[in-house]
């Protein structure tokens, strides 16, 4: 994860995953996050953005309690087709920002996801 410095969106990390550069988990599973966290047994939420559309579908929010801070995280996750017969994922995690917060104006993130794209450059 790459981290990034305080900014007005709340956008604490930024990380990306693709099927083409990344071994499979200890589990034999593909390392997306929601694989990561199912097997380090951390639970989660997982809830679509319709409106919001990678090249790879639509986007999605996990919600789940860091185990390592006791502190809650949602993840915006936007789906990629970078390639023919690729996929990847970017994942922006908003560290400390409960799912209530989050899922109070589903329209913000339209706006989240444009400003996150300039804070990443």
């Amino acid at each position: 994860m790459r981290e990034i410095k305080s900014n007005s969106i709340g956008l604490t990390g930024y990380s990306w995953w693709d099927d083409w550069s990344y071994k499979p988990l200890p589990s034999g599973k593909d390392g997306t996050l929601e694989n990561q966290l199912t097997d380090a047994g951390v639970s989660f939420e997982r809830i679509d953005i319709k409106h919001l559309v990678g090249m790879g579908g639509c986007a999605y929010l996990i919600f789940y309690t860091s185990p390592n801070t006791g502190k809650p995280v949602t993840t915006l996750c936007v789906p990629h087709h970078e390639i023919i017969d690729s996929w990847g994922m970017e994942y922006f995690i908003f560290a400390g920002m409960p799912k209530e917060q989050a899922l109070k104006d589903e329209g913000w993130w339209l706006i989240a996801y444009d400003a996150a794209k300039e804070l990443i450059k």
